[in-house]
């Protein structure tokens, strides 16, 4: 192989590379060997195909992987020439001359670099929320759990009220004959107030256990007849001491179960502390680190954010809620007014991946596994099934949202590595901090 540079400019390269006949064609040779070995023909034996037969029938498909290997070789040679440590983007190359056996063939190639930046020592101080949890705050929380994630009983004579919780089966009718398809079971929590629109719900209003009647759910053929299978009404009126005892049947004591709560709700503090702490990290390295930036890098990531913030004003235009100075953003408005910020959220990529490098952080595919597990598990099952086929259905989901996961562990470790100024916060106190962060 040889190469020559031909243009350089920032960390843009374009070189000319030129792989030698015989290179090439040491190389078929060897990729149709492989082959040979697991390849299959009637009349032979697996693996004893003659070599010139296997490649009479695998030199086409062959060729494209050489040619991959070839120009990843290339690239690896050409980068350690440069000094850099890694590719910016995958490169992309065309062929001056098409392949012919004993021919030399030559590759306009054309690179982007990595920038290449030493990490500076940390040195960061930051203001750190710390929870104040009152007596007063624990108590509000502590019947708000008997409110909305209440105790149910049930009494035989009850009927169905407001607030009840009822179980059904629906079977579907149409012209009197069962469809078993669209039967089905279910259970709905009424809510306090009724409106007029919300006719199922008037209808189970006054029904007891056991009780038929029929309604429609649609306008076509289809009617429903439902039966009532249970009715549980919420338990509002108990003591905190009984709702955990009937609420979580544990044998842990109310104290212990208290204690759980209290880690519970610090944890739910420290999330929403998060994005104080992370943006005082960030404008930390902003202020730390510039160098130059992959122009390639760049313009993706202008793509990304003139798409979403594109998708907003067609958002708010359709709801009536648009701003009259975004209403007429033209794309190079939107570029223009978020450069800054695409810069800096490219620079702080680089950065942040420098720091799991250097200090092994690595998002494990158990640790994916278990997360995405976990918000799926979050979620209703038509959410669910939508977040299922997302990440089956796109190949880059799955490491986008390792991405996503590495940079939050990265920036964990930064917070944990910092000088900390602790200052004390109600949970309110803290949200409206974070609000005024996520404003600016």
């Amino acid at each position: 192989m040889r190469f020559e540079n031909v243009k350089s400019k920032g960390m843009k390269h374009e070189y000319k590379v030129i792989f030698s006949a015989e290179d090439i064609e040491n190389n078929i040779v060897k990729e149709v060997e492989n082959r040979a070995k697991t390849f299959k023909m009637q009349g032979f034996r697996p693996g004893h195909v003659p070599l010139k037969i296997v490649r009479n029938s695998v030199e086409s498909r062959v060729i494209k992987d050489v040619f991959d290997k070839l120009i990843s070789n290339a690239c690896d040679t050409i980068i350690k020439e440069i000094g850099a440590a890694e590719l910016a983007l995958r490169p992309t190359y065309k062929f001056n001359n098409s392949y012919e056996k004993g021919r030399d063939i030559e590759i306009a190639l054309n690179i982007e670099t990595a920038p290449v930046f030493e990490l500076q020592e940390f040195k960061c101080k930051i203001k750190k929320l710390a929870p104040i949890i009152s007596d007063e705050e624990f108590e509000n929380i502590k019947k708000g759990l008997i409110k909305n994630n209440p105790v149910w009983h049930t009494e035989n004579d009850q009927t169905v009220q407001p607030l009840n919780k009822v179980n059904f089966k629906a079977k579907c009718l149409v012209n009197g004959v069962e469809q078993k398809k669209k039967s089905f079971e279910r259970t709905v929590i009424l809510p306090e107030n009724l409106g007029e629109e919300a006719k199922f719900g008037n209808e189970l209003l006054g029904k007891k256990v056991g009780e038929i009647f029929t309604t429609q759910f649609s306008e076509d053929d289809s009617s429903y007849q439902i039966t009532i299978a249970s009715i549980e009404f919420p338990v509002l009126d108990i003591s905190w001491d009984k709702y955990v005892e009937e609420k979580f049947e544990t044998k842990a004591t109310v104290a212990e179960y208290e204690e759980l709560l209290r880690q519970d709700m610090k944890n739910q503090f420290d999330n929403v502390s998060f994005v104080y702490h992370k943006q005082q990290i960030l404008d930390y390295l902003i202020s730390q680190y510039s160098f130059e930036l992959p122009i390639s890098i760049v313009g993706q990531e202008t793509k990304s954010v003139v798409a979403n913030v594109r998708a907003d004003i067609e958002a708010a235009k359709r709801d009536g809620t648009v701003d009259q100075e975004d209403r007429d953003k033209t794309d190079e408005d939107i570029t223009q007014e978020c450069q800054d910020v695409i810069r800096k959220r490219v620079l702080l990529g680089y950065v942040l991946n420098k720091f799991a490098k250097v200090n092994n952080i690595t998002i494990s595919d158990e640790e994916l596994r278990r997360f995405i597990e976990f918000e799926i598990r979050m979620m209703s099952s038509e959410q669910a099934e939508h977040m299922i086929a997302h990440y089956s259905g796109d190949p880059n989901a799955l490491a986008y949202k390792r991405a996503e996961l590495l940079e939050r562990k990265v920036l964990e470790f930064l917070i944990d590595k910092s000088e900390k100024e602790m200052l004390p916060k109600t949970f309110e106190e803290a949200q409206k901090i974070v609000e005024d962060v996520l404003k600016d």
